[in-house]
């Protein structure tokens, strides 16, 4: 009876090992999914904003060509406000996919200001 017994419940056994291992296996591809997913939104923002700052850059340059000696203090705002928003997109593109979402806000800040310095602030 014993070995009746036993018999029945090592199929049991192995199905569940089985079982277990399907769960870990569809748990570990849903994670590699998520990263994936996280990585795209990650290169999205950083395409936009690399256009963005590339279009605000020309016409940086622009107003640097058309500047007169009045203003100058101008340019050299618009030009710190440049160097900031390109450092805070190169600390996004070094992030990992977790922490490129943290830096986000600051990138966009900073390239609104830019935004805000070119354009005016009616825009």
């Amino acid at each position: 009876m014993r070995a009746l017994l036993l018999s029945l419940m090592l199929p049991l056994a192995a199905f569940a090992q089985t079982a277990g291992e399907k769960v870990k296996k569809e748990t570990a591809e849903a994670v590699d999914a998520s990263k994936q997913y996280v990585n795209e939104k990650k290169e999205d923002f950083e395409a936009r904003m690399e256009a963005r700052l590339a279009e605000l850059r020309a016409k940086t340059k622009s107003v640097k060509e058309s500047t007169q000696a009045g203003a100058k203090e101008k340019l050299a705002v618009l030009e710190k406000q440049e160097k900031a928003a390109a450092e805070r997109l190169a600390a996004v593109k070094k992030a990992g996919a977790s922490a490129w979402q943290s830096l986000r806000a600051g990138v966009e800040q900073a390239v609104d200001d830019l935004d805000k310095g070119v354009n005016g602030p009616t825009k």
